[in-house]
């Protein structure tokens, strides 16, 4: 089974929530919570994370929700909802609204919101990347690589979604006024949105539910109840140690001046000499001596104490400022209800329980308030670290994630840093090593081309020598071996000269009938062919016939795409047949047709266009082309 760690970070603590199983059935293992210094360096709070989540066993997945006061919300319509096109252009369409941050410095992400508008409203949330740094770092002191970073109100209504699926909806029962027509009013209630408030110690979250569990609306409220301690000094108002017991019968004169003789003792015994200091003694992790100064996390507000619990922030505040904040949360709430068109039905209070919140809260909003049942199975768990938590298991219904960009891989690429460096210098090293063998491999190769160029360069020079002796040799004979003012590398001069020896060599065989090519053949011995061929084709014609005229072409061996000719004759004779029978003289020309193709020294199709009336007399002349190959006939009587 799969299991999911997740955890709430706030700037004075966190929340955590061990759950096991799949997206359709899980439970949850344990819950806890801790505090801590928020001025305190991220890998000091990592190790205090670490410290105060004691896990047993292995975990699958560990995923962080974080603090929204420095989130900026805001919603716009676009026709479309698919997460890689809206990502293309989400910076661009809310870039307007962060006139006070640098967009590149940024991460935006969005859901989608339940509703019946016809254009899909998206809700975008926009976080800085210095607060994911921060929570990424403190991961990594912890030793985590968390996959998926979320903002508090998201997982907030990713947890009630999920139990609302699971059952019994959260505020289902809640009374809505008088116990006659109670279930009408409950039929009509489950159809109105629902809202929820969570309040926290430094920040408040309220969500507007639809009645399928789709998130309709959301308001981060930056301020929480330790709002009620501004301006106090609460390390002057609490007269005992943060977590000291006193007995009832103790004497607080005695008790105090015992502590401040104990506070003398130990600084005379810092300033002593046998006391380890810091680089010295055991106590301490190595690296703290080394950690820089770090503000507060996630840029909390240094007004506001982290210290005490909600019931010593209570005591210490009094009634006055406890009203004061409570009047400051309903005018929130009520803004934050009237911003949407559609009346809730009911608020559920979560998270702190402030004295006198819920009652106040009815009277304002004028809607049933309770406290919603979590259910046994998730009994005092934080509802954000809850949420976050099922993300990590796989129910996820809103799909935001802030690991984006330059945090989606930087802290895997982390984990292989060492090793990776060393296989960089290995392979910059062998990079030095290969070059240099290849430095003197080339240098090596120039001479010795520079020395075979010097080799020819001779030898093309005693051939042309050999030419300009004879005055019977032509100039073009000439190999062109001068290679000053023409554009020719170096490297280049030797392929230069081979192939103008080699041209000069093709044309020389041409000329000699040495080459591949071959030459055009003879006229005459087309001429003894073909008047061969009339002296027996023509033997049994009964009239007179006569030749009118010859043209013998020569033709060599062509070769042009994927057609080849060989050498050949190309012949046009006039042959005239006497005669007052037309069919026996178009007779006679389709015989001479038929024979000329039936011969093996004839190439292609022989061509014997329209006959046309002699000049003299009776009779047909006709003008016949053939393609005569004398190399074909030849071939043919040395067989024979």
């Amino acid at each position: 089974m799969a299991s999911s760690l997740g955890i709430h970070l706030r700037p004075d603590g966190f929340d955590y929530v061990l759950l096991e199983g799949s997206a359709k059935r899980w439970t949850m293992k344990d819950h806890g919570s801790g505090r801590w210094d928020p001025g305190a360096a991220p890998k000091s709070l990592g190790r205090a994370l670490s410290e105060g989540v004691r896990l047993k066993g292995k975990v699958d997945k560990v995923v962080l929700a974080l603090p929204g006061s420095r989130a900026l919300l805001r919603e716009i319509s676009l026709p479309f909802t698919d997460r890689d096109k809206v990502h293309q252009v989400l910076k661009f369409e809310v870039e307007s609204e962060l006139y006070h941050l640098d967009v590149d410095e940024v991460l935006a992400d969005f859901l989608t919101l339940a509703g019946e508008r016809a254009t899909p409203t998206l809700l975008v949330t926009v976080l800085p990347k210095e607060v994911v740094r921060e929570a990424l770092d403190v991961a990594a002191g912890a030793g985590w690589d968390p996959p998926v970073v979320d903002v508090a109100y998201a997982a907030l209504a990713n947890a009630v979604a999920a139990l609302d699926a699971g059952g019994t909806p959260l505020l289902r029962g809640v009374a809505s006024g008088d116990a006659a027509g109670d279930e009408e009013r409950e039929v009509a209630a489950a159809a109105a949105p629902t809202a929820f408030l969570h309040v926290g110690p430094l920040e408040c979250q309220l969500l507007i539910q639809a009645p399928d569990g789709g998130l309709r609306a959301a308001r981060i409220l930056p301020f929480g109840w330790r709002e009620i301690l501004r301006g106090l000094d609460v390390a002057a108002a609490t007269p005992a140690a943060e977590g000291e017991v006193l007995p009832p019968d103790a004497d607080l004169a005695e008790v105090e001046a015992r502590a401040a003789e104990e506070a003398a003792a130990e600084a005379g015994g810092d300033a002593g000499e046998g006391v380890d200091g810091p680089d010295e003694g055991d106590g301490g992790d190595e690296g703290d001596t080394d950690e820089e100064p770090h503000g507060r996390l996630f840029g909390v507000d240094a007004g506001v104490p982290t210290a005490p619990s909600l019931d010593e922030a209570v005591g210490l505040a009094g009634p006055e400022r406890l009203a004061s904040f409570r009047r400051q949360l309903l005018r929130e709430v009520r803004r934050g209800l009237a911003a949407h068109p559609v009346p809730v039905a009911r608020l559920g209070v979560l998270g702190d329980a402030v004295p006198g919140l819920e009652e106040d809260l009815a009277a304002a909003v004028g809607v049933p308030v309770a406290r919603p049942d979590l259910g046994d199975a998730v009994a005092g768990a934080c509802p954000i670290a809850l949420g976050i938590g099922l993300r990590g298991i796989g129910v996820d219904r809103l799909g935001m994630n802030f690991r984006q960009e330059e945090f989606r891989y930087a802290r895997g690429l982390e984990r292989v840093e060492g090793p990776l460096t060393l296989a960089l210098v290995g392979l910059i090293a062998f990079l030095v090593f290969d070059a240099g063998l290849h430095f003197k491999r080339a240098r090596f190769l120039r001479m010795e081309a520079d020395r075979i160029y010097r080799q020819a360069d001779v030898r093309v020079e005693a051939l042309n020598e050999r030419v300009r002796a004879d005055d019977e040799y032509p100039e073009e004979w000439l190999i062109r071996n001068d290679l000053e003012g023409l554009d020719v590398e170096e490297r280049y001069r030797l392929q230069t000269l081979y192939n103008r020896v080699r041209a000069a060599k093709k044309d020389l065989d041409e000329l000699m009938g040495e080459s591949d090519l071959e030459m055009p053949p003879s006229a005459l011995e087309a001429w003894r062919l073909l008047s061969e061929f009339l002296r027996e084709e023509m033997a049994d014609y009964p009239d007179r016939w006569m030749i009118e005229s010859f043209d013998f072409t020569s033709v060599d061996a062509r070769r042009s795409g994927s057609r080849e000719s060989p050498a050949h004759v190309i012949t046009k004779f006039g042959i005239t047949l006497k005669g007052d029978d037309a069919e026996r003289i178009a007779g006679q020309f389709d015989r001479l047709e038929q024979a000329f193709a039936e011969r093996p020294w004839v190439w292609g199709d022989p061509a014997i266009p329209n006959t046309e009336p002699a000049k003299v007399g009776p009779g047909k002349t006709a003008i016949i082309t053939v393609n005569i190959v004398p190399e074909a006939a030849r071939a043919q009587e040395d067989r024979s």
